[in-house]
């Protein structure tokens, strides 16, 4: 992680005038910033969509280059795609800091007790998704999935408003699932633990959330109760 985070720094300043331009002209950045403002300052949200667009474009295939002709390679191959790369990634990003901002201000309203239960759940799974940090944080494949996982989250709050006791029963389902990930992912980081099937259950639950609460959306992969637990058992 920490020669990943090493190795972005190089390219930015390899390609000082490139990130100079785009800082001064990622698109949608006012906007994002304005969505995201409960996350960090502006800067920090900039700085967090460069890096993201440093790994979209040099590191995509998740090796880090060991040696300066590697880094030089790479760097001659994707030069002319960082601009390209970083502003298709800003019209991404915008799309998920709006659908992030009608949530919480849908969060923001008044609270049922009938409701209690499943808005913690709701709290929860949104600070899981949207995070400090979460554009270069979320594994690229994953990203895509995001606006999807968002908008399912908007329908389950309008289904919640009609039939909280729909919500509470559909949440017995999925809470075992997240508060045992939960758990095991604290552990993971507490010890340094970097276990790809616990980060493949991770994603699977979001599928998982869609299956239940917002089915009109559809999932990107087949999941089940029953597929979750096979997964669990190849978890470190």
């Amino acid at each position: 992680a920490a020669t990943r985070s090493g190795v972005r720094r190089l390219f930015l300043l390899e390609l000082a005038q490139q990130v100079k331009y785009l800082r001064r002209n990622l698109p949608h950045l006012d906007a994002i910033c304005l969505h995201l403002r409960e996350l960090g300052s502006c800067e920090e949200v900039r700085e967090d969509l460069l890096a993201a667009a440093i790994d979209r474009t040099f590191l995509a295939d998740g090796r880090l280059p060991r040696t300066e002709q590697d880094f030089r390679e790479r760097l001659a191959a994707g030069r002319s795609e960082l601009v390209e790369t970083a502003s298709r990634l800003c019209g991404r990003v915008h799309e998920i800091a709006a659908l992030y901002h009608q949530i919480r201000k849908r969060l923001k309203g008044g609270k049922v007790l009938s409701q209690a239960e499943s808005l913690r759940d709701i709290h929860e799974q949104l600070e899981q998704l949207i995070y400090p940090g979460f554009i270069s944080g979320t594994p690229a494949e994953r990203f895509e999935h995001l606006p999807r996982y968002l908008q399912a989250l908007l329908r389950r709050l309008d289904k919640l408003d009609a039939d909280p006791g729909r919500d509470r029963a559909l949440l017995r389902d999925i809470r075992p699932h997240w508060e045992r990930w939960l758990e095991r992912a604290e552990q993971h980081r507490r010890k340094h633990i970097d276990d790809p099937a616990l980060s493949d259950f991770r994603w699977l639950l979001e599928e998982y959330r869609v299956s239940l609460f917002a089915q009109e959306l559809k999932t990107a992969v087949p999941v089940s109760d029953k597929r979750l637990r096979q997964l669990w058992e190849r978890v470190v």
